[in-house]
């Protein structure tokens, strides 16, 4: 079970989905930055450990775009989304240009799997 609950906004348009949700949370450290919303997918109380077997309880949208400091300390970065059915997952383009300032809002582009461009919005407060 993952909850995530704030002030954040965020926003995430692709042509696999397009999410937006309120209740979000930015958090910034040295090693980096990460906005996120929504709460995972949690199966009924007693089911199976088989994923295949299992009955889901609730499940909601969630979206997540994370920049960490990788190899050399050069900034990396990724974007995840998903609306309870097809999912998006993506290279942050330019992870440098990231602010991590945890009161601000920004734009974060990055690129899917598939090549496709996605857009991630975000405002902290």
């Amino acid at each position: 079970m993952n909850t995530v609950c704030g002030k954040a906004h965020v926003s995430v348009a692709s042509a696999a989905v397009n999410v937006s949700l309120d209740g979000g949370q930015c958090v910034a450290d040295p090693q980096g930055f990460a906005v996120s919303a929504g709460t995972a997918v949690l199966p009924k109380t007693g089911a199976t450990d088989d994923p295949e077997q299992q009955t889901v309880q609730s499940r909601l949208q969630y979206v997540a775009a994370i920049v960490v400091k990788g190899t050399g300390g050069k900034p990396q970065g990724l974007v995840m989304a998903t609306d309870r059915g097809p999912s998006t997952v993506g290279t942050i383009s330019d992870p440098a240009k990231v602010s991590n300032d945890t009161a601000g809002s920004g734009t974060i582009k990055a690129t899917a799997r598939d090549g496709s461009a996605i857009t991630v919005t975000y405002s902290c407060t």
